[in-house]
C-alpha cells in the first residue's frame, strides 16, 4: 500500500510537534549540539579559553530552533 503526497505531508504536519518535543527531551540531541557547537566555534575562532568556549556554546545551543 503506498500513500499519498498529501497523506504524507498531513501526517508530518500532524507528528511534527510530537517529534520536536522528543528531540529536545533526548539526550543525545543536548550532547551532539555541544559537541558540534564547539568544534564550530573552534573552527571560526580558533582555540578559545574553555570557560569562555562553554559560555558562549550555551549562548548558542539557546538560539538555535528546530524548524
Amino acid at each position: 500500500m503506498t500513500l499519498s503526497t498529501q497523506t504524507f505531508h498531513n501526517l508530518a504536519k500532524a507528528l511534527k510537534p510530537e517529534v520536536i518535543e522528543f528531540i529536545y527531551e533526548d539526550d543525545r540531541y543536548v550532547e551532539m549540539m555541544n559537541e558540534m557547537i564547539s568544534d564550530a566555534i573552534k573552527e571560526k575562532l580558533g582555540p578559545v579559553d574553555s570557560m569562555v568556549e562553554a559560555q558562549l556554546s550555551f549562548c548558542i545551543f539557546d538560539l538555535i530552533i528546530l524548524k
